[in-house]
Formats: C-alpha cells, structure tokens, sequence
C-alpha cells in the first residue's frame, strides 16, 4: 500500500502545482493531516476540518498555517468509501492567489466576484478597482 500512496501523493502534488495551491493534503479521522510537501499536521482544532468529517464541503476564513504562518484558506471535502467519509481532501490557499482566481473579465470588464462566509463577512475579492473598501 505504500507505492499506492506515495502515487497519491505524486499525483496530488501535480494537482496542487497545476492549479496553484499552496499545498494540498488528506487529513484522516482523528483530524491528523499528511501533506503534498511532507508535513505532518494535527488539523482536529478547525470547525471546516470537523464538517468535512460530518460529510460538509467547507472553506474555512483565513487561518495561519501552523508550519509557517502563512495566512491560508482551506478548502476542505469529504472523501467516501462506501457511503461513509473515511478522511478529508484539502487544499489550502493564499489570499493572493484567491483573488487571483476571482478576477475574471466580466460585463465588459466592470464586473468582479466576492467570496463571502455564511454570516456575511468578506473572504476575498477579486483584484478589481471597484472592488473598493470590501476587501477583507
């Protein structure tokens, strides 16, 4: 089984640099999360990691990485075997490369995209100019 992850891992590094991510990983049932980088992180503090774990998709706000401090977003989605989550896929991102994404051209260059928590606050804007005083 080791070659298998280890190959999962390839793989998920090669996902990871293609789409921009800071790192991505697998975070287990006791929270514990392995990473595309090779750390090891204990991640059974987050409220996203536990509602991935109870079978929600999250994002979280911005959270300081416990490797390096860097201030990150983490997206977090149950994985399934036979109808149970059996771990979490993750992957974490920079409020620079978030906005990044988000700004795409749109009616005709004076349209932008937001993202916004459940309660309403501000995660990220796109690098816009109208975007104003609403970044986070």
């Amino acid at each position: 089984m080791q070659g298998d992850s280890e190959r999962m891992f390839a793989y998920l590094q090669s996902i990871s640099e293609q789409y921009g991510y800071y790192r991505m990983g697998f975070v287990d049932l006791q929270g514990k999360s392995q990473t595309t980088d090779g750390y090891t992180v204990d991640m059974s503090h987050l409220k996203n990691i536990q509602q991935a774990l109870h079978g929600r998709q999250t994002i979280s706000g911005y959270l300081a990485s416990p490797i390096d401090q860097e201030a990150l977003i983490i997206y977090a989605t149950p994985v399934y075997q036979e109808e149970q989550v059996v771990a979490v896929l993750t992957a974490l991102t920079t409020k620079e490369k978030l906005s990044e994404f988000l700004s795409v051209h749109s009616f005709e260059g004076s349209g932008y995209s937001v993202v916004v928590n459940r309660s309403g606050s501000f995660i990220a804007t796109a690098n816009h100019e109208d975007a104003g005083d609403w970044h986070p």
